[in-house]
């Protein structure tokens, strides 16, 4: 069976509530105040899951979080727009985990290479290196018409 990442639809006038953690990306999902609670609630959590030396351990702190939620937004929780932008959709329990992981390897950039600011590190260095490759072979170029 696919493994649908959508729990439930919401009813068609729910609107993203003070608690819930919208799903997705930009400005607007950033400054969510759900989604600004969710970083608090995970900074609360940092120090433990930082300490945590098994993945059984990390994995329950996670959980921990994500029933939180649930429980403070009832009616909504993890929530992403659908793919028409109209409909609000509660995601299901994988991409809650991803939504947590991914915050707590950006807390924790220092520690982790798949965190945005890691990434973020290495896809500039890669386009130093590329601008960097192409000033050589324009300055080889030039001296090759030289000769």
């Amino acid at each position: 069976s696919v493994r649908s990442d959508i729990k439930q639809e919401l009813s068609i006038d729910f609107q993203p509530g003070k608690y819930d953690v919208i799903c997705g990306k930009g400005k607007k999902c950033f400054e969510h105040t759900g989604n600004k609670q969710f970083r608090r609630t995970t900074r609360y959590f940092l120090e433990e899951y930082s300490q945590a030396k098994t993945k059984a351990k990390k994995s329950s702190i996670v959980t921990k979080i994500i029933q939180i939620v649930q429980r403070q937004s009832p009616k909504g929780g993890f929530v992403k727009l659908d793919a028409t932008g109209t409909r609000w959709n509660e995601v299901g329990d994988h991409i809650a985990r991803e939504k947590v992981g991914q915050q707590f390897r950006d807390a924790l950039h220092s520690k982790y290479r798949s965190s945005t600011k890691s990434k973020r590190r290495i896809r500039e260095t890669q386009q130093d290196d590329a601008a960097m490759n192409m000033t050589i072979v324009l300055l080889s170029n030039e001296k090759i018409k030289q000769i």
